[in-house]
């Protein structure tokens, strides 16, 4: 524990989806926010299908922008954006010797979500990155604001198939984008792109001052670590951007016991004071520095060292600290983040009980 009054926290799936991390999440920014804190809510990667999400897709490509309804849900319920650094920047250190950061007063679903995928089903077809029965149609790589020039990916080998929607290529500014054909031509493209704008994010999220609500995709332990998108293995994608290739690590670790000393993240990697792993009924609160050493001991293991350490996995090998009862709700107050406050007002106090 930290005892942080500006904590970052963690909220994690057990599902790959429908686990119900965003409305956990809007509600535990509501709680800050009714604290007085000022919280902030981040979102790393994320993704949505054409078909299953098409009102999602409709309303960001209505300004010709590519997001989804987590990173709307979660910009609307903080209350700044990310801190921006005001000072000079040498060499790129995220370091305060470098300038200090000032909470950003605009906040925009595309600012706090630097790596959005969309998808499309394609029953009985495999997509390039290996995904059965759906394809990876495009990417956008970059924050929509100062920090980043977004980028647009695109699937060259889905688009001369024909299975580029003709209402992707009318809204979204795809003229100019990057096109990929296949895996190699993918992670020249991930190494040269997607990995620096989900490092400069990682900092960005480490040097704000908090509270920061960082939720992942899926059911990924951690969406943090730069090995995240390293695509080392031709045979699988996965939900929310980025590519194949490890997932979460938090901090170095010397050897494979959860309770040793494991290191400590370095400068431009978020410390997580305390974890929320959600599933319908249940939260499970976390330890953030246990939760981190866990996921390098799962990064490191034969079984994880080629893909993203997935939350299962990860719990399995530390306790938590408390288990506390979701009540269902009706969707009028799963859409209100300060009803969700209230009905999950004992999770919450769990959660920043452990920080």
């Amino acid at each position: 524990m930290t005892g942080s009054t500006s904590p970052t926290l963690l909220v994690a799936g057990d599902s790959r989806v429908d686990a119900g991390k965003t409305t956990f999440s809007v509600g535990l920014l509501a709680t800050l926010s009714a604290r007085g804190l000022d919280p902030v809510g981040v979102k790393p990667r994320a993704g949505h299908d054409f078909w299953y999400d098409h009102d999602d897709f409709r309303a960001a490509a209505a300004e010709s922008r590519l997001y989804g309804k987590d990173a709307r849900r979660l910009a609307a319920a903080s209350d700044r954006g990310l801190a921006v650094r005001s000072g000079p920047t040498p060499g790129g250190s995220s370091g305060s010797e470098n300038g200090t950061f000032e909470p950003d007063s605009n906040v925009s679903p595309g600012s706090i979500n630097p790596l959005h995928r969309l998808w499309r089903p394609t029953p009985g077809r495999t997509g390039m990155l290996g995904e059965a029965d759906r394809t990876f149609l495009c990417d956008r790589i970059g924050r929509t604001d100062a920090a980043d020039d977004p980028t647009i990916v695109v699937n060259g080998a889905a688009e001369a198939a024909g299975l580029l929607p003709p209402a992707v290529e009318d809204r979204l500014p795809l003229a100019d984008a990057v096109r990929v054909h296949d895996v190699s031509e993918f992670n020249a493209v991930m190494a040269e792109s997607y990995l620096p704008v989900l490092e400069r994010f990682a900092a960005a999220v480490a040097a704000d001052p908090g509270p920061t609500v960082v939720e992942s995709y899926g059911d990924v332990a951690l969406p943090f670590d730069a090995a995240a998108g390293e695509g080392d293995r031709e045979g699988g994608g996965h939900d929310g951007g980025g590519s194949n290739g490890r997932g979460g690590g938090g901090g170095g670790n010397n050897g494979s016991d959860v309770d040793g000393n494991g290191g400590g993240n370095g400068d431009d990697v978020p410390a997580i004071d305390a974890v929320a792993v959600v599933a319908p009924t249940r939260v499970r609160i976390y330890d953030g520095d246990r939760y981190a050493r866990a996921c390098a001991v799962a990064s490191g293991s034969a079984r994880e060292g080629a893909l993203e350490e997935h939350t299962d996995v990860v719990t399995s090998m530390v306790e938590p600290l408390d288990a506390v009862a979701l009540p269902a709700l009706p969707a009028a107050d799963r859409d209100s983040p300060d009803r969700v406050a209230t009905a999950y007002a004992d999770a919450y106090a769990a959660l920043l009980g452990a920080v």
